[in-house]
């Protein structure tokens, strides 16, 4: 299984980030491999589409699950369309965030949720 996380950081022991669309980083881990690559977000500059923009690299990575703080109403239906599910955390580390979803400690998202400001 492929899980991507918003990071703000480019280390697995790094800050998440709330922010779907507009976080720094996506940290790409294998869940059989336990490896974790990360992936620069282009669309964290977007004049307006970074929530789409991010969705659509995140399917690129072949993700099965995607870990954040929020998700807009336009980045969900994607990530829907995609297969993909979004779970919610709250502010902590790439590798909690990976453990807390490992432990099945995170709720999914369903709905679309306010943006997230840094």
């Amino acid at each position: 299984m492929i899980i991507v996380i918003s990071s703000a950081d480019k280390s697995i022991s790094g800050e998440t980030d709330l922010r779907f669309g507009r976080c720094k980083y996506f940290a790409v881990y294998d869940t059989e491999t336990k490896e974790c690559t990360f992936k620069g977000n282009d669309a964290i500059n977007s004049s307006q589409g970074a929530g789409i923009a991010a969705a659509q690299a995140v399917t690129s990575f072949n993700a099965n699950v995607v870990l954040t703080g929020n998700l807009g109403p336009k980045a969900l239906s994607v990530l829907e369309a995609s297969g993909i599910k979004g779970y919610k955390f709250n502010q902590t580390t790439v590798e909690k965030a990976i453990d807390l979803f490992e432990k099945n400690e995170l709720s999914q998202i369903t709905e679309p949720g306010k943006p997230q400001k840094k």
